[in-house]
């Protein structure tokens, strides 16, 4: 067996590029680590999804995206009292976002496929049968299936409010 510091790997050098934007310099990592890749992906799939109707908005996947472009990959520093979409409006109206794509567009690419094909898998798995059982049974995992129970439950305001959030969330 070959142990792996025999291999004498070496970690390519990751030379930060700097652009500049009306005469500011502004860093532009090459690659991001895993570690930033997954706080990433993590981040825009946690934002980018709607809340009430889980599944992801393309309008707001696109922003988010773009966001995180600017976090992850420069030195950029997005003011706290900024909205994501006020973020967005400005790097792109005005050709900023396409000057830093240009340094990083493959990684860019690769990266924005891999977190569109998870969000879809997510998406996928959510609305599968399997998925949507999970979700009954998180939501209402006291709920009792026997007959009886269900009866006195329907008789009763807060069961006809159950049966009304149940119809609700499945149509």
């Amino acid at each position: 067996m070959v142990k792996f510091e025999d291999l004498k790997i070496v970690k390519p050098e990751n030379a930060i590029t700097t652009i500049f934007y009306n005469d500011v310099a502004i860093n532009v990592k090459p690659k991001l680590s895993v570690d930033d890749l997954m706080k990433m992906a993590s981040y825009i799939l946690a934002e980018a999804e709607d809340p009430k109707m889980s599944y992801f908005h393309p309008i707001r996947f696109n922003v988010i995206f773009t966001n995180a472009i600017i976090e992850f990959y420069t030195d950029i520093e997005i003011p706290e009292d900024m909205t994501i979409a006020e973020v967005y409006d400005l790097v792109k109206c005005d050709g900023l976002y396409d000057l830093i794509c240009s340094e990083i567009e493959d990684d860019i690419k690769y990266i924005f496929n891999l977190i569109s094909q998870t969000a879809k898998e997510i998406y996928t798995y959510r609305t599968s049968l399997v998925g949507i059982m999970e979700k009954i049974t998180s939501d209402y995992g006291a709920l009792s299936l026997d007959a009886e129970q269900i009866k006195q439950n329907l008789d009763n305001p807060e069961g006809l409010e159950l049966l009304r959030n149940i119809m609700d969330r499945f149509g």
